[in-house]
């Protein structure tokens, strides 16, 4: 959109690449492009996928398969786009290339399609969903470097705030990490 004039400057229908119903979570943006995650919706057969839009014009500089979708907001580390997928799955792309980095498998997949947003501090991403784990990964080479179990079966959403990492869980409880 413009900013002044409110008018459209842009626009990409995402249908036409597998079935995608719409963008989540929030994007990044760098100097030139808009970097956002898009999940399949109700078709099972749908794809998502990770996008790199030229801001100026609106054109695919690229897009990566990141199936069943991407349903949280992407994060950026120096040059890499981090995406957390439906199947509980942390992948690092090239900002530049889109080209896959690393994958590390951080969540259970399947309990519900819409993950929470993964944060990031310190280049480590913590990553949180259903099984009731918090995991720590570090956001350049995806290693692990821990993994809590902090309320079985719960629904864990990671919020970083000043020096800290929090997690809450549907159960209402608070864990600063």
């Amino acid at each position: 959109m413009d900013a002044n004039a409110g008018g459209v400057r842009w626009r990409y229908d995402v249908k036409q690449d597998g079935n995608q119903s719409s963008f989540h979570g929030k994007p990044v943006l760098t100097a030139d492009l808009v970097v956002i995650g898009v999940d399949r919706g109700t078709d099972p057969q749908g794809q998502g996928h990770v996008y790199a839009f030229e801001r100026a014009t609106g054109k695919v500089r690229w897009k990566q398969l990141a199936a069943p979708g991407v349903s949280s907001a992407v994060l950026t580390d120096e040059s890499l786009v981090i995406a957390l997928v439906q199947t509980g799955e942390l992948i690092g792309f090239d900002i530049h290339s889109g080209q896959s980095i690393w994958k590390k498998q951080v969540t259970e997949s399947g309990r519900d399609r819409y993950l929470p947003s993964p944060v990031l501090r310190n280049h480590v991403v913590y990553a949180g969903g259903y099984s009731g784990n918090l995991t720590a990964v570090n956001a350049q080479t995806g290693d692990r470097v821990w993994q809590r179990n902090l309320e079985p079966g719960t629904h864990v959403q990671p919020v970083a705030v000043g020096d800290g990492v929090y997690a809450v869980t549907d159960s209402a409880s608070t864990t600063w990490i």
